[in-house]
Order: C-alpha cells, then structure tokens, then sequence
C-alpha cells in the first residue's frame, strides 16, 4: 500500500520575503555549547556546494557561544532569551533565506559532501517535502565510534539509531514512520523551505521528539525521500536529552498519539501505529527500568519515583520488572510466583521432551533428505543435460557463446552487500533459517549488538533479553565482554543465544565458541550464522574480517565443543546466488526458487544449530 500525497508544496504568500532560490540555510541552534560549536560551524564551511548561509541562534547561552560564532565571517549570529531546542529552531527558520533549510545541532557535523547530496535526492525526487540521508556516530572528543552490524546509538529525539549502511526505505514513508522513527537524527534532513509555510515549525510544547513529531506531520500530507548517502555524524555524549529515559518514553508516545485521529479509520496505517505504540512502550520502558534501579541503589529517591510514575502510566510491565529482584517481601506475590514457577516447570518438562522428539524428528527428515540428493545426483550424473532442463535451466553454452550481460565487469554492481538494492541475499538465508527456529528463541535470550532478531522471531516467548557488545558505548547493550575472554559473563545463564554474522570478526574463534558453550543453559540452543562466499567490506570492518567458512568447517569447530548428535550445520545458496550476492545484487531480484536451491560447492551463507547437552553426573 502506498500513500495517496494529494498535496503540493506552498507557494509562500507574497507579505513573505521570497527564498533565494538554491540558497541552503543551515540553522545551528547552540545553548552552551560552545566547546563544540566551532567544529559545527567549520563542517558546513568545509562543504562542496557552496551557495549556503550559516545561522548561529544563541538561545540564552551564558558561555561564549556568541564569541565563537562571530569568528567566522560567513556566519549570521542571532540571540534570543533561552526558549528551547524548539523554538531556537524556529527563530533561524524565521530568518533563513534560502529554497532549502537543514538544521545542524551544534555538536552534531555534516560530512563535506552532505548538501550536495541531498540537493542531488531533490532534483531525482522534486516533489518531496524534504529529503534524508545517513549518519555515523562520533565520541564526545569527536573521533569515530564503530558500531557492529545492527547495533546503534540513542539520537537526540530518542530513537535508536543505525549506522551507514542502512537498509532502504520503500513504499509509504507515513506508515514507516508510524511504526518507528527510522530518519533519527535532524542533521540528516534537508527541507523545502515552503513546506513550513503548510505544516508550521517545530512544536515547542513537546519537552522532545519535536523532530519526530515534524516528520510524521510533513510525510502525512507529502512526499518524503531517503537516500543512502553519508551526511552527517551525530556526537554521544552525557549531556544528550535522549538519555532521560523518563522524558523520552513519555515524548515519544505523545507524538505518536497526536497520530490517532489521522489513522483510525486506515487498517494498515492503525496497524502500523499500533506497531510503534508498543515498540516506543517496551524500548524507553525497559531502559527506564534499568534506569530506576540505579537511582534506588544510589538512594536517588526523588528521580526514582518520577521514573516508578512514568512507568506507572505508560509501561506497567515495568513495575512487575522493578518487583521482581531478590529482596522482594511481598508475600502474596511471593505466593503467586511459586504457583506460576512450578507451572512453568511442568510446561517446561513438556517442551523439552517435545524439543527432544522434534529434534529426532528432524535428524531423521535430513537422513532422507541426504538419501533422496545422493539418489537425485546419481540420476543427474546418467543424464546431465536432463538434469539442466529439469531444474529450469538451459544446456551450457559452448565455449566462447557465454552472453555475460550486465555481469561483464571487473567491479561489483554494488559494493554494499544488496543493501541500497533491497534486503542482501545473505539476510534473506540468515531470517529464514531464523523464522524455521524461532521456537528456540525463548526464556532467557542474548543477542550480539542489539535485540532486533530476538525481538523479530522471538514474540511471546522470551522473558528476558540481554545483548552483549566488545566495547563500551552501545546504549542496547547490558553485558560489555570480549567473547574469546568473558569471565564476566555467568555460566549456564541463557536459554537461547542469538550469534549472526560474527565469528568472522573474531580472531580466536575456538575461544569465542568455548564461551559459547559455557554460558548456555544445559538443553539451551546457539542458533549461528557466519559467512562462505562473501565480499569483504571495504571499511574498517574488511580490516577485522578474518575468515570465511565452509559447512565442513564449521561442523569440525562446533563438533569439537558440542558433542555430535546436538549440532546441525546447513550451507545455503548456489551459483547464481552467490554470484548474486559477490555482485551486490538484492534478494528481490531473483526468484524464490532461485534463492532456495542449493548447489554443493556454493556456499553462500553457513547456519549452525547446536544445543548444550546436559551434564551426566
């Protein structure tokens, strides 16, 4: 389904003062941040496409904002008594001049090519109310940070935000934005000045998600556009307003409620915002508990009942959360919790001897699935053009008759994996043998980066999540461990361990599967992925990529820590596929029985299921 934009931009009445048509404005509100500003103000100045102005707004600043901004010459200063994030915004809105504004947080910068990207997404895309491009996170002290595969920061509006490259936005931007805030952060975005003249500016009555609350206004009446182009890099750091888990969980479903009216009578637009009730509901309510008990520990009283009110209101899971630690004294409860525990062991009891029934089940459906191949192959090797013609396919050509089309050429069709295509091929391999095994993804779960797979294939049946990061700096993260050395993380913790493309990143990988090994439950399931035919990122990720695996590999390395009978490994793809995915080609792009065939010798994507026995005493 695709939104019926039935609006076209403004013209500004004529008591307006006209826009410089090709001008940029880039707005720069600063309050206090004039140890930041400076490299703010330097990224625009350091921009290919030149026709910009730069507006500083001091919003009531009682350091020396005004004092670096009036360094630079092309600099504009204009100061106003502090009204907020908002209405700083508003005042540079009222004095800009040009056809397009962007807003530039003051310790946030735009990369140098950023306006001419954007400006480049207009001319493909006139009829868009404004355009947004991607971002990189950066340290306080300015340098790179290097979020892992879909891992991310918190932006200041609040929303989890994921790094370049991100996946493309197609379809209805309106019903994306309902279910979440994937635009993140404002730096990103460059508006049509005349849309403000229809919609009006930032909402100043909102404590924040005000650029959320633009984004859902403007792409209900109008076209939006996202290109894949790195614009901007967002700066994390304590002071950010994203990390008061209180404000935020309540901002961002006011924002989201002010959508009710417009989608009620739409099924996938009320389907979609029921969507993002819940995901702004349990992604700021589980961060706010964590955030309660550590003002209770701190004897923080007053923050710890505004948290326990907030989460009273919006997210009342939270509360049985909170209760549920190791010092509760509430009898009745304690009562209630027996009776549900050995409820719980009785069903528990059940799954694992159905778990154990499927699974040889399953051994023998591969027995006769192997058979059936080797029988299949013996028929194909009497008859090898049958066997062609059979599976779809044509007689090979003759030597020097091969037609190699668009695939002539020495560099890939896409050097990012599918992703500015469609969803990559290895993606389509790594969900579907996810959605096959989402029974296992259960109880107590953990997951490398973030929770999005657990979150995905795991509904209903997990009830705590962990995600475990190298390094410090991921807001998603509960556990920080380096998995060739995590003698911080508990033995025996966890029902189910999520664990996708990224062993190749890890050196010692015997290590990284010992600890594996020990931190799952007796009976609990590793459900991993890693890749086989593959290109190798040409980033600082290509510099940490240190394998590629074949199916007999990665069976010898999981045989050696789980016992024989407990692991299951599968190679996925064929020749197609995987010259498909080498090429940057997306999924969509070929057939699903294409995707599905497998080729000996072609391994595209390689997925283990191994399960920790339980100990014979």
């Amino acid at each position: 389904m695709t939104q019926d934009h039935t609006h076209t931009l403004p013209r500004a009445p004529g008591k307006e003062r006209p826009a410089e048509a090709g001008l940029v404005s880039v707005v720069i509100p600063c309050y206090n941040q004039a140890h930041f500003l400076g490299e703010a103000i330097e990224s625009v100045l350091s921009q290919s496409y030149r026709n910009f102005e730069i507006l500083v707004v001091d919003d009531g600043s009682t350091d020396n904002t005004s004092e670096v901004a009036s360094r630079y010459e092309r600099v504009r200063i204009v100061r106003q008594e502090n009204r907020g994030l908002s209405g700083a915004r508003n005042r540079g809105l009222r004095e800009a001049k040009g056809e397009y504004v962007v807003f530039l947080d003051a310790d946030d910068r735009l990369l140098p090519g950023a306006l001419e990207a954007s400006l480049g997404c207009f001319e493909a895309h006139p009829e868009c109310a404004f355009v947004s491009g991607t971002f990189r996170p950066i340290a306080e002290d300015g340098t790179l940070l290097s979020p892992r595969g879909k891992s991310g920061c918190i932006a200041e509006d609040g929303t989890l935000l994921i790094p370049h490259p991100p996946t493309p936005v197609e379809g209805d931007h309106y019903l994306k934005l309902l279910r979440s805030n994937y635009i993140s952060i404002t730096a990103t975005v460059m508006y049509r000045r005349a849309v403000f003249d229809d919609v009006g500016g930032f909402d100043a009555t909102v404590s924040a998600c005000e650029d959320y609350d633009l984004y859902l206004r403007v792409a209900r009446r109008y076209p939006i556009q996202r290109h894949l182009e790195l614009v901007a890099e967002y700066r994390q750091h304590r002071a950010n307003m994203s990390h008061d888990y209180a404000l935020m969980l309540t901002s961002a479903l006011t924002v989201l409620h002010r959508q009710r009216k417009f989608v009620k009578d739409n099924e996938h637009y009320r389907k979609a915002y029921e969507i993002g009730d819940r995901y702004w509901r349990r992604y700021y309510g589980d961060l706010l508990v964590g955030e309660v008990r550590i003002y209770m520990r701190e004897g923080k009283w007053e923050q710890a009942l505004r948290g326990v009110s907030v989460l009273g209101r919006y997210y009342r899971q939270g509360i049985i959360l909170l209760l549920g630690g190791r010092r509760m004294q509430w009898h009745k409860l304690s009562q209630e919790l027996r009776t549900c525990s050995e409820q719980l062991q009785d069903r528990n009891q059940k799954v694992r001897e159905l778990r154990r029934e499927l699974t040889k089940q399953r051994q023998r459906a591969n027995r006769l699935a192997k058979r059936s191949k080797g029988m299949l192959d013996q028929k194909g090797k009497a008859d090898p053009h049958k066997q062609d013609a059979g599976s779809g396919r044509r007689g090979r050509p003759p030597v020097g008759k091969v037609d190699f089309g668009s695939l002539r050429r020495v560099n890939p069709i896409s050097p990012q994996f599918g992703y500015d295509r469609g969803k990559p091929i290895d993606r389509y391999y790594i969900e579907n043998f996810l959605a096959y095994h989402a029974d296992d993804i259960r109880g107590h779960m953990l997951e490398i980066g973030d929770d999005l797979y657990t979150q995905q294939f795991g509904s209903g049946r997990v009830e705590v999540s962990d995600v475990l990061h190298v390094t410090e700096g991921n807001p998603r993260a509960t556990i920080v461990a380096d998995l060739t050395r995590a003698d911080n993380v508990p033995s025996d913790a966890f029902d189910c361990i999520v664990f996708t493309q990224t062993l190749q990143f890890i050196y010692d990988v015997r290590s990284a599967i010992q600890t594996l090994h020990r931190i799952l439950k007796p009976e609990g399931v590793l459900l991993a992925t890693f890749p086989g035919i593959s290109q190798i990122a040409q980033d600082r990720w290509g510099e940490q990529c240190f394998w590629a695996f074949t199916h007999l590999s990665a069976k010898r390395l999981f045989e050696e820590r789980f016992s024989t009978s407990n692991v299951e490994v599968e190679a996925h793809g064929n020749v197609l596929t995987a010259i498909s995915f080498l090429h940057g080609l997306a999924a969509e792009e070929l057939g699903e029985q294409e995707l599905k065939r497998r080729t000996p010798g072609y391994e595209v994507l390689i997925t283990v299921r191994a399960v920790k026995p339980v100990a014979v005493t």
